[in-house]
């Protein structure tokens, strides 16, 4: 008989921002990339170490576990959130039960309600770091991993990744204006350096990434 504990599908915590958390809810996300840092301890504490120059993705991955998981294992997402006791507000749906605000909705109304209602309310928005299991929305399957460099993204995965054709800003071109477009992947690149540049990883570094594929697994 196979081994329960060895086939047991195993849950981890990841974070997402706002706009991310509206791709995946409106299916545009289905993929995301991690820097791999590995943490080590020396004498004088945790230091962290990531993949140089020299490594394939097959070292990689015999060097270094994800630490999101592998094909068939689950991410419960964090998000900016809000608890808001029942006993609080007039609440539409359960009058003793639990709810949950959620910072991100695909409705536009700027919170999404979750198991229980209420007709009104002033959420205090908690970071997503805090958020426990119990209060996440969103459950994720890992479908694929795959280690690769960020500058290796296809515009494919990039639209995979929530980013669509970008329009910029109206150029004045003389007798008529344009409006540049840019391939999803310019557009990757960008959000990239947005989060990833004042931490060393930016573009430019071209650092090793677990490209992770996943579905949403319906609550």
């Amino acid at each position: 008989m196979p081994n329960a504990a060895a086939t047991q599908v195993r849950e981890r915590p990841i974070l997402f921002s706002g706009p991310m958390v509206r791709a995946i809810l409106d299916r545009r996300k289905t993929q995301t990339r991690r820097v791999i840092v590995d943490r080590a301890k020396d004498e004088d504490g945790w230091i962290t170490t990531c993949p140089g120059e020299g490594f394939t993705p097959e070292l990689v991955r015999r060097d270094f576990a994800c630490p999101y998981g592998d094909p068939g294992d689950r991410l419960w997402v964090r998000e900016t959130w809000a608890s808001v006791p029942a006993t609080a507000y007039r609440c539409s749906v359960e009058e003793d039960g639990s709810q949950v605000a959620h910072k991100e909705s695909p409705d536009g109304y700027g919170w999404a309600i979750y198991r229980a209602g209420w007709t009104h309310c002033a959420p205090s928005w908690k970071p997503s770091i805090h958020m426990p299991r119990w209060a996440s929305r969103l459950t994720l399957e890992i479908t694929d991993v795959r280690v690769e460099r960020v500058q290796s993204i296809t515009d494919d995965d990039a639209w995979d990744e929530g980013c669509a054709d970008f329009v910029g800003e109206p150029i004045d071109a003389g007798e008529r204006w344009i409006l540049p477009r840019e391939a999803p992947r310019d557009e990757y690149r960008r959000l990239w350096d947005k989060l990833n540049a004042k931490r060393g990883y930016g573009w430019d570094a071209n650092p090793w990434v677990w490209a992770l594929t996943f579905m949403v697994v319906p609550q």
